[in-house]
């Protein structure tokens, strides 16, 4: 399956990463939570 990429979301969750705050990612069944959590995991990664 391929993943939809979410630059906005995955930009936005990069420029916060540093701050001690919890973030909370939600939404309806299926619209791509885990999977912009494995892009934002393999991200990381890499660097």
């Amino acid at each position: 399956m391929e993943l939809i990429a979410r630059p906005r979301e995955i930009n936005f969750l990069n420029r916060h990463k540093n701050h001690h705050i919890i973030k909370v990612i939600s939404g309806v069944r299926r619209c791509g939570k885990s999977c912009l959590m494995q892009s934002i995991s393999e991200e990381l990664s890499h660097s």
